[in-house]
């Protein structure tokens, strides 16, 4: 019967905020949403508006109305396991709504309810209880981020991405596959490679799913049917749910391009296959390192020939800025903590390499040879075994290591109570310290320095832990390993069935990005019966890959504001030049102009400034291809051993580049630059300092409301964010406030404050679609008014031949923006002295002439005590330019 009936049902779910976790992200305790819901999430909140056991809601596809945005969010949550708060944050998607097309299917495997399949009765309710915007409360994935949901026709209406290319989201959860909807008693993960075409995602059924996961057994929940028998007969036939869709969504032809919006991990995993692509791997200091490789420090380096034997007197120690050493590990060493024994795969500290450690004053309970020697033992009898492993084992083995460093006189030696040789922590004897104290740990001496090994053959590079083929042999022998443990398990990042990791590496110190083994820390937040790896699985090798991808870019394309870190990197070239250009704002300006005195201060409009400004953007983005991707990515540290992702935002080359020239050809301002002033865009510690209150040029220190400021400016530049009201609001009060107490007389136009501030606002204005002549209110005129009054009273100086000092308007502007009626008519009472100076001069005649008829233009409804908004600053500061202006032209005919 269902099949004669469209169970069909369109709705419009819409909030505040949106939370659809990422799994990878949870498992370390932090909460990053997908960009877009999952299916599960959207089944959820169909079933929360209408549910019965005797249906299955079938999500088809779902359509996103609002643009993509997100907001991180500071949490206090409480810690079960010990006193006090659990400080994280949470990444939420911001004015979310979203158009979902869905149908119910009778749920086969729910028992003895066979005769309440009534398809009418249920599509009826459904819609009903829709309208009513549902049964219970509405969630966008989270508890705290509520719902509401209206009835819609699917298609009506404008989306954010309509118009848009394919747009590929990366590997994403799905769904669940619950006993009662499958008919098998275990609990399952769907995952599937999402993609959105025209802003229209269409979900694949969940049978359908190409990747389904085994989390755990679980026996199907019981219903108890209604013990009363209906005789229902076959209802009429319900007419077609018809949808009255755009042309948009009518297109049978997919897109050209592909959009990718992937997950940042697989951003990551892909980052570090184009630095493989691009030979970035050698270990050096541009390098990024190989799969199950880390770098060492190590302090003593020795020389063996290629029979394993020791060269005496080769024993050296190795300098500070040489000590960088990449070695290959094993799987449990690579995160080696120190506590337990777990050994590096080839060189290691003495503690572990060393036979005769004990023999000259180590702690049996230190010695780790016996692991080590094994381990080693291990991979040369493996099939992944290569020669140089062999010649370091046929060193090794002997057990002579300190003895060959005691006899080259690398280490010294001491006798204890007993009588018994030992190596002394500190250097307490006569003469010289040896030079072995200044390299070891202080407080454990040299046995606890590490070491590495060249071996000296003809032919060979002596630094044998560059050589490639020695780290692909140590990476062969690492699969061994893990391939006779016969474990695998479905990986969240690329999909294919492979050796989780048992551990994640640590992203910044000892902070995770990804934790999925503390089962007693404030990280470990999962149900009652889930394990950590019932969330999700991330296979050792795409572990490596996002890790060691992170730290290249952490050191090669990142920058710090406060407590935050910052990457910017490109898809497929990874590297961008001069990131400086977001904190300098003295990169846009051309060198013959910059510095020197050589700057004409004439070009008040810009047009210098404005061919200069598309020089430099096109220099600084000209190679990059229109359609490759920029990834901007910032991590915070919440808590102690834990990473959090603030912000992952894919873009578009041409995006980058259009974003970057709105700002630097919009908000520029007259400032200063080494030798001289400048038109140029202030950069983004000038906006800070100002918005936080902070005088230029200040340190920042612990300022979270510069750093916010920072933030916020950063993503306007780079993603085209609008700057918030709040900050826009605390620009103008405390530059307001600055100019009414200049330290020095000067001219406002030099004034940093000032400058930064008509900066800002006016690129508010511009690209808020306000900066049209018609619309500039009352607050422009009324700045135009001041900044005739601060003129004519400077010009009274002049003529005089007094000294300038702070005028009348500057030591009122703060109540002239509050209460401009009323300080207007104590201003014109205070300037009869000055205009009776200047109203004989032409100058003053002009100006006069001016002012008369601005105030003549002002109603009786503008002139009155109404506080004047930011557009004050923007009046003011254009007549200042103005009539600056028009006096430096006059200096210069009268010149010429």
């Amino acid at each position: 019967m269902i099949d004669r009936v469209n169970t069909t049902v369109s709705f419009l779910v819409y909030g505040r905020y949106a939370l659809f976790t990422d799994p990878v992200t949870k498992t370390g305790g932090e909460r990053h949403t997908y960009p877009v819901p999952t299916y599960e999430v959207l089944r959820g909140i169909l079933d929360n508006c209408y549910w019965k056991p005797t249906i299955r809601w079938i999500i088809d596809r779902v359509r996103i109305m609002n643009p993509i945005t997100k907001e991180s969010v500071g949490r206090l949550l409480p810690n079960y396991h010990k006193p006090g708060g659990d400080r994280s944050y949470h990444t939420y998607l911001r004015d979310v709504a979203y158009q979902v097309e869905a149908h119910f299917e009778w749920a086969t495997y729910n028992e003895g309810f066979e005769q309440d399949r009534w398809a009418e009765k249920h599509l009826k309710m459904a819609r009903r209880y829709i309208d009513r915007g549902g049964r219970h409360d509405i969630f966008l994935g989270s508890r705290e981020c509520q719902g509401y949901v209206e009835t819609c026709v699917f298609g009506e209406g404008e989306g954010a991405y309509d118009h848009q290319p394919d747009t590929y989201f990366g590997l994403m959860f799905h769904g669940y596959n619950y006993p009662n909807y499958t008919g098998r008693n275990v609990l399952e993960a769907r995952l599937w490679h999402a993609e959105m075409c025209n802003g229209i995602i269409t979900f694949p059924h969940p049978t359908e799913c190409p990747i389904v996961r085994f989390i755990r057994p679980m026996e199907p929940k019981k219903w108890a049917p209604k013990s009363e028998e209906k005789d229902e007969s076959i209802p009429p036939e319900v007419e077609p749910h018809t949808v009255g869709a755009p042309d948009i969504l009518k297109k049978q032809e997919r897109a050209p391009a592909v959009t990718d919006y992937n997950t940042w991990e697989a951003k990551l995993s892909e980052t570090y296959d184009t630095l493989l692509a691009s030979k970035l791997i050698n270990g050096d200091e541009n390098g990024v390192l190989p799969i199950g490789h880390k770098n060492i420090h190590a302090q003593i380096q020795i020389d063996i020939d290629g029979e394993g034997n020791y060269i005496p007197g080769s024993a050296a120690v190795i300098p500070k800025n040489n000590a960088r050493t990449m070695i290959p590990c094993s799987d449990a060493s690579i995160n080696r903590t120190g506590t337990g024994k777990n050994p590096y795969l080839l060189f290691d500290e003495l503690r572990y390499m060393a036979g005769d450690y004990v023999r000259y004053g180590g702690r049996v309970m230190d010695h780790g040879y016996e692991e080590y020697i094994s381990q080693l033992n291990k991979w040369c009898l493996s099939k992944a075994e290569h020669p140089l492993a062999r010649t370091v084992y046929d060193y090794v083995r002997k057990g002579t290591l300190i003895q060959d460093l005691v006899q080259d006189g690398l280490i010294p030696l001491d006798t204890d109570s007993e009588g018994n040789f030992v190596v002394p922590i500190k250097w307490e004897g006569e003469g010289p310290e040896p030079e072995i104290y200044s390299v070891c740990h202080r407080d454990k001496g040299p046995l606890s320095c590490s070491v590495r090994i060249q071996i000296m053959l003809e032919g060979l590079d002596p630094e044998i832990w560059k050589e490639p083929t020695l780290q692909e042999s140590a990476i062969a022998f690492n699969e061994l390993l893990r391939s006779k443990e016969n474990v695998t398990d479905i990986c969240y990042v690329s999909g294919r069935e492979a050796a989780p990791a048992k551990i994640h590496p640590y992203a910044i110190g000892t902070s995770k990005l990804i934790s999925s083994n503390d089962t007693t820390g404030f990280t470990y937040r999962w149900g009652i019966l889930d394990k950590p790896e019932d969330r999700c699985q991330i296979s050792y090798s795409e572990s490596q890959k996002i890790h060691l991808a992170f730290r290249w870019l952490r050191d090669h394309q990142s920058f710090t504001i406060g407590p935050y870190t910052y990457l910017l990197w490109s898809s497929k070239r990874i590297t961008l030049s001069e990131l400086e250009i977001f904190f300098d704002g003295n990169t846009d300006i051309p060198e013959e102009t910059n510095g020197g005195g050589k700057f004409d201060f004439i070009d008040f409009t810009g047009a210098e400034h404005l061919k200069s400004v598309r020089d430099f953007i096109r220099g600084y983005t000209n190679d990059l291809d229109p359609d490759e991707e920029i990834i901007l990515m910032s991590i915070a540290l919440p808590s102690p051993g834990r990473a959090s992702i603030l912000q992952y935002e894919p873009m578009k080359a041409s995006s980058f580049h259009h974003n970057l020239l709105t700002w630097k050809e919009t908000c520029y301002g007259f400032l200063p630059v080494e030798g001289g002033f400048a038109l140029r865009s202030p950069s983004v510690n000038e906006i800070a300092h100002l918005a936080a209150g902070l005088k230029m040029g200040a340190p920042i220190g612990n300022s979270v409301s510069a750093d916010n400021a920072k933030r916020t400016v950063l993503n306007t530049m780079v993603l085209g964010h609008h700057l918030p009201s709040s900050l826009i609001q605390s620009v103008y009060k405390n530059c307001v406030r600055n100019m009414a107490h200049p330290e020095v007389k000067r001219n406002p136009l030099f004034d940093r404050s000032f400058n930064v501030a008509a900066a800002v606002i006016n690129y508010t204005l511009k690209t808020s679609g306000q900066a049209s002549e018609k619309e500039w209110d009352r607050s422009y005129r009324f700045g135009q008014i001041l900044a005739y009054m601060h003129e004519i009273e400077n010009l009274s100086y002049f003529i005089t031949h007094r000294a300038a000092r702070i005028t009348n308007a500057e030591k009122l502007i703060v109540p002239y923006c509050s209460t401009p009626a009323r300080t207007f008519a104590l201003l014109e009472k205070r300037l009869i002295p000055y205009i009776e100076t200047i109203q004989y001069t032409s100058k003053g005649k002009e100006m006069l002439h001016s002012l008369s008829c601005l105030i003549s233009d002002l109603s009786a409804e503008e002139l009155t005590n109404s506080p004047l908004n930011e557009k004050f600053l923007i009046g003011y500061h254009s007549q200042l330019a103005a009539l600056f202006q028009s006096i430096r032209e006059r200096k210069n005919h009268i010149h010429e």
